[in-house]
């Protein structure tokens, strides 16, 4: 118990296991991983690709808890844009990650409707309705404005995907 309290009193309990496990993918596991080497190619491709899918999810499911959309986005070696465009399986996986982007934007821009519905809400719960939305179109467009994505989007256009278009 005296253990349990010291922890708490030091801020080493995390609060919520989701966020824990976003935090220390990105932080720790995704850089670890995906700079393994000693992999086989084929199995290093199939890996990141796996990888980059559970993040996507893993980081939409830890921020729209809190009523956030987050794009996730892939820590990647994207600064020759040249060398990166060339790469056809980074390429897949950008594109693959770019789609879930897509389903996600559309996801939040589609849905108007306050949250709190029936004939009970009240104008505060409207207007709380409407500064939540657009807190949370504020964040996405700091997200789409990140250099980190704007460099996918390079390496996509650069590459001629047909899913750069449509984002």
């Amino acid at each position: 118990m005296e253990n349990i309290a010291k922890h708490v009193m030091t801020g080493m309990i995390d609060r919520d296991p989701l966020d824990d496990l976003l935090n220390k993918m990105n932080m720790e596991y995704c850089p670890k991983l995906l700079g393994e080497n000693d992999w086989p190619d084929g199995v290093k491709k199939e890996f990141a690709t796996n990888l980059h899918k559970f993040m996507c999810i893993l980081t939409e499911a830890g921020h729209k808890r809190v009523g956030r959309t987050q794009l996730y986005i892939p820590n990647e070696d994207l600064h020759d844009v040249e060398a990166a465009a060339k790469e056809k399986d980074q390429i897949q996986r950008l594109e693959s990650i770019v789609i879930y982007w897509t389903r996600q934007i559309k996801e939040l821009v589609t849905n108007q409707e306050s949250q709190t519905g029936g004939d009970n809400t009240s104008p505060l719960d409207e207007i709380k309705h409407w500064t939540a939305r657009h807190g949370n179109l504020r964040v996405l467009k700091n997200r789409l404005e990140d250099k980190s994505l704007q460099r996918i989007i390079e390496v996509l256009q650069k590459a001629q995907s047909s899913y750069h278009q449509g984002f």
